[in-house]
């Protein structure tokens, strides 16, 4: 089923079967671009008076959603997660997911707001310490090396696979190459280097980069998406989330951290920074590649072009 199959299946369905106390007959369904990526859909959901968000998706994201869903409370309480209104789920298309309070707002411009980086670290140490949230997710303890696995390599495979079964045109054999053998060279160390031989019982959001904050008219901000909440390294989330200072503004991150900081997680950082990098490298390939919305196709392939172009020059010049 297409993106506007299903953009009109939904709006039927929620005309027949509204949740919560929308107006039967009176709701509009639109689309709404997510610069995450396209694995899941978003729509705005409106009646005319009141508005939710809308985030679908199939089994393995679904099943992604009904972990967020069964903290919501915890999360909403303490972590600035946007409040889960209902669960949807749209018969017949293989599509469900989660209906949220609709934030009126824009995504977070660190430029404009360079003081909430500490806000948001803040945060995370919260959350890597919260024992309770580890305790009802039911995640195991993990090795660093574990972590490092989970993120990178089946991440690095699939983007790669993607890209090279529909190669974009700017992007040379000889390069995609080089990407698939720098991405198993950073694989590589993770299974190697001595910093990885602690573990973890930290809850991490896992994906807390810039778009994934979003600030409200009144100046409020949230969290979005944390549909890979697990137990990982906190090291991978701070170095999600202060990418843009290290590499575009030229931050020492630890500046911004402000903590007494160990040898070992000092090297992971380091080392998830490169690894991170060499992600934001692939993954705008794929994402030019996954995006088939024809409305959307030249906006975001452009953007996403100048983001590969971008982060390639970074990492070949730190990391040859």
């Amino acid at each position: 089923m297409g993106f506007s199959d299903l953009q009109q299946y939904v709006e039927a369905w929620f005309n027949s079967n509204p949740p919560i106390n929308f107006r039967k007959g009176q709701v509009r369904v639109q689309r709404v671009l997510n610069w995450g990526g396209f694995v899941t859909s978003s729509f705005r959901v409106s009646d005319g008076e009141q508005t939710a968000h809308l985030k679908l998706g199939r089994s393995l994201e679904q099943a992604q959603m009904r972990r967020w869903s069964a903290v919501h409370e915890r999360l909403e309480q303490h972590y600035r997660a946007p409040r889960i209104l209902d669960w949807v789920d749209v018969p017949g298309t293989g599509h469900a997911g989660l209906l949220f309070e609709h934030i009126d707002g824009s995504t977070w411009d660190i430029g404009s707001r360079p003081d909430l980086m500490k806000e948001i670290a803040g945060l995370l140490v919260k959350l890597h310490e919260d024992d309770e949230l580890v305790r009802a997710l039911g995640d195991p303890v993990r090795t660093h090396r574990e972590c490092w696995e989970l993120r990178y390599r089946e991440l690095f495979e699939e983007d790669l696979k993607a890209v090279r079964g529909s190669r974009p045109p700017f992007v040379s054999n000889a390069l995609l190459d080089w990407m698939e053998q720098e991405s198993k060279k950073v694989i590589a160390i993770g299974r190697e280097h001595w910093a990885f031989e602690g573990v973890s019982r930290s809850a991490c959001h896992l994906d807390l980069w810039q778009d994934n904050v979003m600030l409200d008219k009144s100046g409020g901000w949230w969290i979005l998406d944390w549909d890979g909440l697990a137990v990982g390294d906190p090291a991978e989330d701070y170095a999600t989330l202060l990418l843009p200072f290290v590499n575009r503004h030229g931050t020492d991150w630890r500046q911004v951290l402000g903590a007494k900081i160990d040898e070992a997680f000092e090297a992971r950082m380091e080392l998830h920074l490169r690894a991170i990098t060499l992600d934001y490298v692939v993954d705008t390939l794929a994402d030019w590649v996954d995006c088939d919305v024809p409305e959307w196709m030249d906006e975001v392939r452009a953007r996403k072009q100048r983001e590969h172009v971008e982060y390639l020059d970074l990492y070949q010049r730190k990391w040859g």
